[in-house]
């Protein structure tokens, strides 16, 4: 038995270092598709402490320079393609399945089957050819559904009548399939995120940032509705050491929500006023107003070819609550989460300090 203590992650405070037990089968090489993203790079560094080769799946125009692992083999292809996966997957005992398109709207809606459930169908068929002993499948709260009042769980239904936009009906339909694919044998672990932030590029994973940047420069022109539906926040190394935690601990046919805070929108501008010392919008937008006004967004998107800032369908979305509950990878895994306010905190420190802000430093 082999102890390896993961301590490259300086973000992370001395007591949430992880601790991996290796029994007495052979990681060999971790295969990992999604790492160029905003997880996936920071889970990528962090499977250093592993002393593994990561084979990792990579699009020809993929940015791979800041992917930091002692023991990388890029491979060229997708996940749509099965012939670069095959290639890419031999040898590999661990999978980590992140790839996802994770967008509010795209030009062309079939992309979004293309990418999170064909190509998710394709790496598990991969996978049953190699014999893997782990893969650990990232999906999404938003495969779970709003909770509406209550508070979600990994056992809470998601209604398929109530689905708001493609990302949402792909995610729920992957999971569906992972249903299928644990009926052949394979060892399928599943991850749900909750939304993540933290220091890292901007994208469509990492929206929370941006909606910070909006704010520091005063551009956010209000609160939806009453400000009181609820979101889950969690620090991007949290869930890193979610996944970790996964493939060490976790049951093969389980699913575990790697969550945070449960906190109102009107309460995380406060949150952001006290840290930031900039005042928190006070004008509500109604939703029927916002619901308008993202429409003339995609219109206008239809006729320039540009991404809309806003949709209906994310309209949508902000009208539920969206509350979650990791009490179960908290008791299995060992799961642990730090507060919003640190959380936040980094956040903005990493924002002054990487972005150039010029705005009020953090308390």
């Amino acid at each position: 038995m082999l102890d390896i203590c993961c301590i490259s992650n300086k973000l992370l405070p001395k007591a949430a270092y992880i601790s991996f037990t290796i029994y007495n089968w052979f990681i060999m090489s971790i295969f990992v598709t999604g790492g160029t993203g905003f997880l996936g790079k920071q889970l990528i560094k962090e499977l250093n402490c592993l002393d593994e080769d990561v084979h990792l799946l990579v699009r020809k125009n993929s940015n791979v320079k800041e992917i930091d692992h002692k023991r990388l083999k890029i491979f060229l292809g997708d996940v749509t393609n099965v012939r670069t996966i095959r290639e890419a997957i031999k040898g590999c005992k661990t999978i980590f399945h992140m790839a996802s398109l994770v967008k509010a709207w795209v030009r062309n809606p079939s992309e979004f089957y293309r990418v999170n459930v064909q190509g998710l169908k394709n790496v598990m068929e991969c996978a049953m050819e190699e014999d893997v002993t782990k893969f650990i499948y990232t999906s999404s709260f938003m495969a779970i559904g709003p909770s509406n009042g209550k508070l979600n769980t990994e056992e809470t239904q998601h209604d398929p009548d109530h689905i708001h936009n493609h990302y949402e009906r792909t995610k729920y339909t992957a999971d569906q399939l992972i249903s299928e694919y644990l009926n052949k044998g394979l060892p399928i672990i599943t991850v749900y995120p909750c939304v993540i932030y933290g220091p890292g590029e901007i994208t469509e994973g990492n929206l929370v940032v941006r909606i910070i940047l909006d704010y520091l420069e005063q551009k956010i022109p209000g609160i939806l509705g009453d400000g009181s539906k609820l979101w889950n926040y969690v620090f991007v190394t949290d869930v890193v050491k979610g996944h970790l935690l996964a493939m060490e601990k976790g049951k093969v046919g389980e699913k575990y929500i790697l969550g945070g805070e449960n906190i109102s929108m009107g309460n995380f501008f406060k949150l952001l006023e006290a840290l930031s010392g900039i005042n928190a919008p006070r004008r509500h937008i109604p939703f029927w107003i916002a619901k308008m006004s993202a429409r003339y967004d995609e219109l206008i998107a239809r006729i320039s070819k540009k991404t809309p800032k806003h949709t209906t369908s994310t309209m949508e979305i902000y009208k539920h609550d969206w509350a979650f509950s990791s009490e179960k990878a908290e008791q299995e895994l060992g799961y642990t989460h730090i507060p919003l306010k640190e959380g936040l905190e980094r956040t903005l420190d990493w924002i002054y300090k990487t972005l150039g802000s010029n705005r009020t430093k953090t308390k």
